[in-house]
């Protein structure tokens, strides 16, 4: 769902720790001071651990009222065989499979990267390759099968697909569906979009023709700002309203799930964004002495600050108060399924809101 970072942040939590007091000041909101409503306490909250960061003991800390975890992920070799990404992935799922709590699955996410040297991440040709053609469909259907025995569900990541993917994934999940084991779950992973146009990326998957044969589909409301684009939100809060609607329109709600970020970029005047957390950013606040503001339209918390090397930057990040924001917005459409992306890492003032604020697994 994001790019691999290249090293995991030492000591990630006491960092979060150490800068609760100033993010409490800088966001001007707290769980204290944005209560979470009762209304809100229908939300079913869903997460993933990942192989980058792992953090499993965030599980315990945050997940109790989880009522979906994933483990992302498996992903492809040069063979276009899936495998898993780290030597641990197989014993998380092994562990939460046997600690799992009644009413809330472990899903094994598959995501298309592929573990070349270097790794490329989010590889569009491979899935069009595979689901092209029956027989190379039929072999990677047998794969995931095959997988279903170290979870209740596959989850399927495949991002930055191509044109003229389209129909060929819808046809690769109906046909996965009809394979799977009985009593074993699917869910689907997908880019955000604000119409049913065919093209690439969210473009390329249809919802209303895979709905059927899902339990879940996993709508990703941000990457409306990137690296490559100008600095702003990542989830401006129309956007979101727009891809809510949609998918509402076109999706039991029952199934609808809608994922968000704690992710932010930094962009540097002078080249494109990069991915930044929420520790970082609040790392930069304390060392360069900036003053971090919300943006009025998208809530989305904004600092500016100059580097070492006089080079300007501009960071926009989720926090608490944004993050409300969107799942408010989401609200308004009756879409209660409310995923984030990663387990444990951003504002941990939001992560308390969040897993108290949900009703918990049946």
């Amino acid at each position: 769902m994001v790019k691999k970072w290249g090293r995991t942040i030492i000591g990630l939590n006491l960092i979060l720790l150490s800068t609760a007091h100033l993010s409490r000041g800088a966001t001007e909101a707290s769980a204290e001071e944005v209560p979470a409503s009762r209304a809100d306490g229908a939300m079913e909250a869903g997460s993933w651990l990942t192989y980058q960061t792992k953090h499993e003991e965030n599980l315990d800390a945050y997940g109790k009222n989880f009522t979906s975890i994933c483990v992302f992920a498996y992903d492809f070799d040069d063979k276009d065989d899936i495998r898993p990404a780290k030597p641990w992935v197989d014993e998380t799922l092994s562990h939460l499979m046997g600690q799992r709590a009644l009413g809330r699955p472990v899903y094994v996410t598959i995501v298309n990267d592929i573990e070349t040297n270097p790794p490329q991440q989010h590889n569009g040709e491979l899935v069009l390759r595979i689901v092209s053609d029956p027989v190379k469909r039929a072999r990677h259907i047998r794969q995931i099968v095959a997988l279903t025995s170290k979870a209740d569900g596959i989850d399927i990541d495949y991002e930055s697909l191509l044109a003229g993917t389209r129909g060929y994934f819808s046809q690769f999940i109906k046909e996965l569906r009809a394979a799977l084991p009985p009593g074993k779950l699917l869910s689907v992973v997908c880019q955000p979009k604000t119409n049913d146009d065919d093209g690439p990326r969210g473009q390329a998957i249809d919802w209303r023709a895979i709905a059927p044969h899902v339990d879940a589909l996993r709508m990703m409301t941000y990457y409306f700002s990137y690296g490559g684009s100008r600095p702003g939100p990542s989830a401006p809060l129309d956007k979101v309203r727009v891809m809510a609607h949609l998918a509402a329109s076109e999706v039991p709600k029952e199934k609808l799930h809608m994922v968000l970020t704690q992710f932010g970029w930094d962009w540097p005047a002078d080249g494109p964004g990069r991915f930044i957390q929420y520790a970082k950013a609040i790392q930069i606040v304390q060392s360069r002495g900036v003053r971090p503001f919300h943006d009025p339209d998208s809530q989305t918390m904004r600092i500016n600050y100059i580097d070492e090397n006089g080079t300007a930057h501009e960071v926009w990040f989720p926090d608490q108060a944004a993050l409300q924001a969107q799942i408010r917005v989401i609200q308004e459409e009756g879409i209660r399924k409310i995923d984030v992306w990663e387990l444990g890492v951003g504002d941990p003032h939001f992560w308390t809101w969040f897993t108290n604020s949900a009703k918990g697994p049946a």
